[in-house]
């Protein structure tokens, strides 16, 4: 159990949630260079909370909701949320994205390393769960594609963190789903619908 900065803001983080990396802050650089509060945002796959926390303290006036597949996650996303004094809405859910909401902006660090890479040594101190994926690592990135078509609105914009090396296939696959590429920067991919 500790602390790491997000943002300029402190997070709880334990054994339960990844720890929230520098290359991640771009997802929230991105959102603010497209966004004008209100927005309808939704972080899939958030751990610590740290995104959907920090969209809803950049982002005043914006509706933020939240899920994870871990309870345990979702608690220590909840206590940075009181903590922080945020108004997030946060619900279990393993990508079947089943709300009947639509959204203006969905951003997921979700597992994309391959369990063939080489990782580094704080990846030992962070559940698996949220590190690795199959598919080269894209398992669940190309399963939030297929869901997000249905839940983003028209124009609205998919904002993933990927492994450079990957980004060409997930925006390949995202075409096939009617997404064009937005952006490409460091870690993230932007997709528009």
């Amino acid at each position: 159990r500790g602390y790491k900065e997000f943002y300029g803001r402190n997070f709880t983080v334990n054994k339960n949630v990844l720890i929230p990396r520098p290359e991640s802050e771009a997802i929230i650089d991105i959102l603010k260079e497209l966004s004008k509060p209100p927005q309808h945002i939704l972080d899939v796959g958030t751990g610590s909370g740290a995104l959907a926390i920090t969209a809803a303290l950049e982002l005043p006036g914006s509706s933020v909701e939240a899920c994870d597949i871990d309870r345990q996650a979702l608690s220590v996303a909840k206590q940075n949320a009181m903590k922080l004094n945020t108004n997030i809405t946060f619900f279990k859910s393993d990508l079947s994205l089943s709300s009947k909401k639509k959204y203006n902006y969905i951003m997921a660090n979700l597992p994309y390393v391959d369990e063939t890479w080489q990782t580094s040594p704080e990846t030992k101190f962070e559940p698996s769960i949220a590190l690795f994926a199959k598919d080269n690592g894209l398992e669940l990135i190309k399963k939030l594609i297929v869901q997000s078509q249905e839940k983003l609105q028209k124009n609205g914009f998919l904002l993933l963190e990927a492994d450079p090396r990957q980004h060409q296939e997930i925006i390949d696959f995202a075409k096939d789903y009617g997404f064009s590429l937005f952006k490409k920067q460091d870690y993230i991919v932007t997709l528009r619908s």
